[in-house]
């Protein structure tokens, strides 16, 4: 019997605080879908950012490896090798579609 793989979502966006969402108690904005997503899956409440900007911080993110061991310091230089192994291509690897917005 073949398992049914679960669908993954990771949002991850720039200039947002964690207490900025609905579902987090914020009263002030109306994030219905977002909160939706996070009653049926999984939030992550209490990370924190390995790099300043965010191109450096989503390569990090993509393979596991701190900003100054891809070279990527700077969002001018955050284009990944694609030597260097990620998550992305083993999702893909694993059959799933993946995209990047």
């Amino acid at each position: 019997m073949r398992l049914k793989r679960p669908n993954i979502l990771v949002i991850l966006d720039d200039q947002h605080r964690h207490d900025y969402l609905g579902y987090t108690g914020a009263n002030f904005v109306n994030t219905p879908h977002i909160d939706a997503l996070a009653r049926s899956g999984r939030a992550f409440s209490h990370c924190c950012t390995n790099a300043q900007v965010c191109g450096p911080a989503r390569i990090a993110l993509a393979t596991g490896l701190v900003p100054t061991r891809t070279q990527t310091l700077s969002n001018a230089d955050a284009l990944l090798s694609p030597s260097i192994p990620n998550h992305y291509q083993h999702f893909r690897d694993q059959g799933y579609r993946v995209e990047l917005v």
